[in-house]
């Protein structure tokens, strides 16, 4: 403590302390909160002495994990490879790698010891090793995939196949057929085709009556024709082909044959390769071919060809269709996607829009073609 006198002075000092203040005639300094002061003849002293962290701060405020708590003292504990020190007011810290991992399986742990990795027995499972790892290889996943006639099914880790007896040859429609109003050359007519068998085929035939008209001149007659044919799935407005082919033949003959019996006067089939093999379910096959007469040798002489088609009659009628109540359109009919494209065509359309086909009248009669499916 250090006195400071004021015997010197007139009167008093004004000394203000927060907010209190008084005048006085003597100061006292006095030690406290680490303050010390000194008074040397005239000359005053003081020093400051820095608490501890202890005794400064009564607790702190620690959270690990879910839980807190105030402490006045923490320790660091070694555990799980960590390490710590003190050195003066350095704290050290290390970590040891453990020198292997704990590896879990289904039913156990293993935290020390050797673990071998080895395939059971089951799925053709290879276990190697590399840098720091483990490797596992297995076979590429594989899917079994039914065709003439085989299909696969699957209930749970079970797979069960079937043999369906394939049909080689298949007719359709299989009943009434007579001479139909046969399309326009290079017209493309669009037969509806529910198939009620599985069907493997390697070519399409359609049946036509063919008339070959002769002469007296002992010339060469021909006939170019150019067939094409697609098999088609219905998916929402549009047809999307599933298979289709097409062919380009010359028939020739001598002109003044009067019955020619490799074309006349008879039911000739035109066909076209394809490659089906059909599921049963609804279809949709495309048919067109165009006829030319073609040049054969020095001595030719153009005659004209009567192709007439084969089909059903159970659908032959000249009125449109048309809900009750609804205005009728070419684009429609009970079918929806059974008629003549809108356009004439030499080559398959791969896909084709419903809106695009003539539907009803004469066109629906004139797409009820017969056709062959065979394989020989």
């Amino acid at each position: 403590m250090a006195l400071l006198p004021f015997s010197n002075a007139p009167g008093s000092l004004n000394v203000s302390a927060g907010a209190t203040s008084n005048n006085l005639t003597q100061v006292t300094f006095s030690n406290s909160n680490g303050l010390a002061f000194g008074l040397n003849g005239s000359t005053m002293t003081g020093s400051y002495t820095v608490p501890s962290i202890a005794g400064l701060i009564s607790a702190i405020n620690v959270s690990g994990g879910s839980t807190s708590n105030n402490l006045s003292a923490i320790t660091f504990s070694n555990s799980n490879g960590l390490a710590f020190g003190l050195n003066g007011s350095t704290m050290t810290g290390s970590y040891t790698v453990p020198s292997g991992v704990a590896i879990a399986a289904s039913n156990a742990t293993f935290t020390s010891g050797t673990v071998v990795m080895s395939n059971n027995g089951g799925a053709p499972l290879t276990i190697s090793s590399g840098a720091q790892s483990v490797l596992f290889s297995v076979p590429a996943i594989s899917s079994m995939v039914g065709t003439a006639g085989v299909s696969f099914s699957t209930n749970g880790s079970t797979i069960t196949g079937s043999i369906h007896p394939m049909l080689s040859r298949s007719l359709y429609p299989d009943r009434m057929l007579t001479l139909i109003s046969a399309p326009a050359n290079a017209s493309y007519s669009i037969q509806y085709v529910n198939a009620d068998n599985w069907i493997t085929a390697t070519r399409l035939d359609a049946l036509v009556s063919w008339s070959a008209g002769t002469s007296a001149a002992a010339n060469t007659a021909a006939i170019a024709l150019t067939a094409i044919a697609g098999i088609y799935t219905l998916n929402g407005q549009t047809l999307s082909s599933v298979s289709s082919g097409s062919t380009h033949t010359t028939y020739q003959y001598a002109s003044n044959s009067a019955s020619w019996s490799s074309i006349n006067s008879a039911i000739r089939p035109i066909s076209v390769p394809v490659n089906i093999n059909m599921t049963p379910g609804e279809y949709y096959v495309g048919f067109g071919f165009s006829t030319n007469s073609s040049s054969v040798g020095t001595a030719t002489t153009n005659l004209a060809q009567t192709l007439s088609m084969y089909g059903g009659n159970q659908i032959a009628t000249a009125l449109n269709y048309g809900e009750i109540g609804a205005l009728t359109a070419t684009s429609v009919n009970w079918y929806s996607g059974m008629g003549i494209l809108s356009a004439t065509t030499n080559a398959v359309p791969v896909s084709i829009s419903l809106a695009n086909i003539n539907q009803t009248g004469a066109n629906i009669s004139q797409a009820n073609i017969a056709l062959v499916f065979r394989n020989y």
